[in-house]
């Protein structure tokens, strides 16, 4: 496992990310049939009806947030003293809903990290875990920005991807839950937990009550040549004008490719606390705390 000097999971849940403007509904839409195309819903996950765009940042090795589904190399994930950011740009909506995910001062959350393999992978329904973190809650509200932590360290804390040499384009999923009342964690994996373990995703959801995913993003990374027997599935692209959601006027998104999106070098840390942080409109960064640029 690659030591990391701090881990700075920042969860920032934005009503506007660098333009401060909401997430449009068409790139949520996209997202959502990025997923699909990816096979990863319903195969990985059940069901996935975001209500945000969530961006994964490895601070240092890339030069901005990525797009869902890019291809990274590994050296953009594993090198050393990087820092890695986590930010959520909510639909418009989700800032006066009363109890959606962005702003329910009662609400705590769940945020999981894990390898789904190659698109066709005989799975077994257990997954490589490589984050988990659960009952992150309100601290306080401040200038649009609400700041949601946890003073515990992560239940299972971050590993970087690391698939087997030849073994194909694995995605690396994350995915955010808002918990339901009285949650309590399963058992398995055991608080503490520092490597990375098979997690049954779908045994853990359903024990923990923690229901469908609000928002979630993957990236996929491919470590030396392919093996002749890995029989990497067919996925597509998805066509932002096919979408219900797309106006010609309204839309900047352009059909995007399942896993294909380039992608600059940028780089990761996480601290042994997760900071969650939804903001209506600043551009934020975690470097064990928020500095405003």
């Amino acid at each position: 496992m690659v030591s990391l000097t701090s881990v700075v999971s920042g969860l920032l849940l934005f009503a506007g990310l660098v333009s401060g403007h909401p997430a449009s509904p068409i790139a949520v839409a996209v997202v959502k049939e990025q997923f699909k195309n990816a096979l990863i819903v319903p195969s990985v996950i059940p069901q996935f009806d975001p209500n945000g765009l969530f961006y994964v940042n490895y601070t240092q090795t890339i030069a901005a947030p990525f797009d869902n589904g890019a291809q990274l190399s590994l050296e953009n994930v594993t090198q050393p003293g990087y820092t890695v950011q986590l930010v959520i740009r909510g639909l418009a909506e989700g800032f006066v809903t009363q109890g959606s995910p962005y702003n329910d001062t009662n609400s705590r959350y769940t945020v999981i990290a894990f390898d789904a393999s190659y698109p066709g992978a005989n799975q077994t329904g257990e997954y490589n875990l490589h984050y988990l973190a659960n009952n992150l809650q309100y601290v306080a509200l401040h200038d649009n920005r609400i700041t949601i932590n946890s003073t515990d360290p992560p239940r299972v804390t971050y590993s970087p991807p690391l698939p087997p040499e030849g073994s194909g384009p694995h995605r690396y999923i994350w995915l955010v839950y808002k918990q339901q009342d009285g949650f309590q964690p399963p058992a398995d994996p055991p608080a503490g937990t520092t490597s990375v373990e098979l997690f049954n995703y779908t045994q853990y959801i359903s024990q923990s009550g923690l229901g469908d995913p609000f928002a979630g993003t993957y990236f996929t990374v491919e470590r030396g040549a392919r093996s002749s027997d890995v029989a990497v599935a067919e996925t597509s692209a998805v066509d932002s004008t096919t979408l219900p959601q797309y106006t010609p006027s309204a839309s900047s998104v352009a059909p995007q490719s399942t896993g294909s999106s380039s992608s600059a070098t940028r780089s990761v840390t996480f601290n042994e606390n997760i900071g969650l942080t939804l903001l209506a409109g600043c551009v934020s960064t975690f470097i064990g705390t928020i500095i405003l640029l």
